[in-house]
């Protein structure tokens, strides 16, 4: 007696490759999981007498108010301003980070000496339970 017949299962899709960086990638993902890169279609650029400027990045004007893109002089001032700030702000570590063993076996130890200190702990309150009870 033969069981009902499965159908065969049919592959989704064929994988593509990622334009930017060549993973392989699914046909069914907006964008590479490796590199992000989009893999929708390009775009086409805007075909009409306005200043690009004037469009958002999907050909859609502007509003009124809307702050105009910075230039590349604009964006490196920015980019070294906050690299600044960054390399001002404070990284201090704690303290008692100082006590804390650095090399593997130093780590291994204080690990298997917590776990010793965690496992007499749980002993002694156990006992006590038991004394209670």
């Amino acid at each position: 007696m033969t069981g009902p017949e499965r159908p065969t299962e049919q592959p989704t899709e064929q994988p593509a490759s990622c334009p930017s960086c060549g993973a392989t990638v699914r046909h069914d993902v907006p964008w590479c999981l490796q590199c992000y890169a989009s893999l929708a279609a390009p775009r086409l650029p805007v075909s009409d007498d306005r200043a690009p400027d004037d469009v958002a990045p999907a050909g859609v004007p502007r509003p009124a108010g809307a702050a105009r893109p910075a230039d590349a002089a604009e964006l490196d001032r920015i980019a070294e301003r906050m690299l600044a700030e960054l390399s001002t702000t404070s990284t201090a570590l704690p303290s008692w980070w100082s006590r804390l063993p650095t090399t593997p076996a130093g780590k291994v130890a204080w690990v298997a000496g917590a776990i010793a200190v965690a496992s007499v702990a749980l002993v002694l309150v156990l006992a006590v339970l038991g004394l209670v009870l």
